[in-house]
């Protein structure tokens, strides 16, 4: 029996995300960007930048281009660069 519930959970499509809209929107948008830009430059928090990124994240620097693949390349970075800013 609960492998059956587990089994038509598991069967069960993601609800989508509801975002907001008009300027609610916008000050999502600018609220998570200082977010990020907080804890990019001024913190040091690995962890929490890995929540704050996709997986598949790609990031090019708008001077020297291709900088990082992935999530897990861009948070090992940053946790380098934390660590020499102590």
């Amino acid at each position: 029996m609960l492998s059956l519930l587990l089994l038509s959970a598991a069967q069960v499509p993601p609800m989508p995300v509801q975002l907001p809209q008009g300027a609610a929107l916008a000050e999502a948008i600018v609220a998570r960007d200082a977010e990020l830009f907080d804890l990019f430059f001024l913190g040091c928090d690995p962890a929490k930048l890995g929540t704050m990124l996709a997986d598949d994240v790609e990031f090019y620097h708008d001077k020297g281009g291709f900088v990082f693949r992935n999530a897990a390349q861009m948070v090992a970075d940053y946790a380098r660069n934390c660590e020499a800013r102590k």
